[in-house]
């Protein structure tokens, strides 16, 4: 890789980090930057709803003259892989013209004015609040009953796969150990003809790229993460942390979709719709457990708590000792401190002295919906910092 593309993807990497949008964040290695991981979380007013999406992206040498590869990792799992869009695979395929992994139209392929946040932003561009419309030949569908059906699919299975599955694989949940003490509730008989039926017309044969052999081939990077490792290039994943801050941000969110969802008349046990571009394996199977996710989530939430919780505590140990840890948060809260990062809307001290502890209060935050109102939250560092300061400015 010459030095002209180094120099061009570490420009690109610190522009994103540096980005307040806090529904893209990556990962990058210093020793290997043709390999990142980037993390997606799906618009608030989207059926993807704050779901956590993890795509891999791969450079080529001669970037950016070619674009890069980008595989999707949340996919389920092997005996359940998921399709979360007709332009995201169950395979990990992410079909995009700026890719090169769809037609397109003339103006929309790839070149080098293009960069990684183009691609990231374009990703997050499918999560829409209609996303049947994004697979060719169905964009003029009127059919709302059919819109509304493949919608409902989407919004449990971002509950299920993309929170709980990776929530619990985080805390090295046993599920049917944890579940047989938390039991599904009022689980009824589901119904006949609630939703369209299940067609099992063949997969759309509107482009080349869409053969069966592309969908049956997977790269080391998916097979990795259907797998219990989360890819090739480590076990853990980098946002992990990250993932269970988010969870408590929004966990009450999460509980109020389900409650929104039942109140449709969606019962437990109805199968999923098949749309009629779904099928060869390409597709986005199963049933509604709403009582179940709404368990799951309870001991999810009840597990980061108590770990959250554990920190105040092992933290008097910590600073007793002068850890690393203690030394480098305490630096971060002078220098932020000192630096005035944060608006004068924004107040920041620490609880007790205590470096791990961080009491952020909010005020006066004119033009958004929290004006004139005071919250106070309790944070673990100034990356989440970061995170709520924006939050609360949308």
């Amino acid at each position: 890789m010459s030095n002209s593309t180094i120099l061009r993807l570490q420009r690109e990497f610190n522009d994103i980090l540096k980005s307040p949008d806090t529904q893209i964040t990556i990962a990058t290695d210093d020793s290997n930057l043709t390999h990142m991981h980037a993390l997606i979380t799906g618009p608030a007013m989207s059926v993807y709803c704050l779901g956590m999406f993890d795509f891999v992206f791969s450079f080529p040498d001669d970037y950016p003259t070619n674009p890069p590869k980008v595989t999707a990792l949340t996919t389920g799992t092997v005996n359940k892989r998921v399709r979360f869009n007709p332009n995201i695979y169950s395979n990990g395929k992410v079909c995009l013209s700026i890719l090169g992994t769809w037609r397109g139209e003339a103006g929309e392929q790839w070149s080098a004015a293009h960069g990684v946040s183009s691609i990231l932003i374009s990703i997050q561009s499918l999560m829409s609040d209609k996303p049947y419309l994004n697979e060719p030949g169905h964009e003029n569908t009127k059919d709302e009953t059919v819109i509304e059906s493949y919608n409902r699919k989407i919004t449990h299975e971002t509950i299920r796969v993309t929170v709980c599955d990776r929530l619990e694989k985080f805390l090295s949940f046993d599920q049917e150990r944890d579940f047989a003490t938390a039991s599904p509730r009022n689980v009824a008989t589901p119904p006949s003809n609630n939703i369209p039926a299940t067609t099992n017309t063949p997969p759309s044969t509107n482009d080349d790229l869409e053969s069966a052999e592309s969908l049956a081939a997977s790269n080391a990077e998916s097979i990795s993460a259907l797998l219990g490792t989360f890819c090739s290039c480590r076990e853990r994943s980098p946002f992990e942390d990250l993932c269970k801050r988010l969870f408590l941000l929004y966990y009450h969110i999460y509980q109020e979709t389900i409650e929104k969802e039942v109140a449709k008349g969606i019962i437990d046990g109805t199968r999923f719709f098949r749309a009629r571009f779904e099928g060869s394996g390409n597709v986005m199977d199963g049933s509604f457990e709403y009582a179940k996710l709404k368990v799951r989530l309870e001991n999810i939430y009840a597990a980061v708590r108590q770990e959250t919780e554990s920190w105040e505590l092992l933290s008097k140990t910590w600073i007793a000792n002068d850890t690393l840890m203690s030394s480098n948060l305490k630096n971060q809260f002078e220098q932020i401190t000192a630096a005035g990062e944060f608006s004068q809307n924004i107040m920041v001290n620490l609880s007790n002295s205590n470096p791990f502890i961080w009491i952020v209060t909010f005020t006066d935050l004119h033009g958004t919906l929290y004006e004139d109102g005071i919250f106070t939250c309790v944070t673990s560092g100034s990356v989440l910092l970061a995170q709520l300061s924006s939050a609360f400015n949308q």
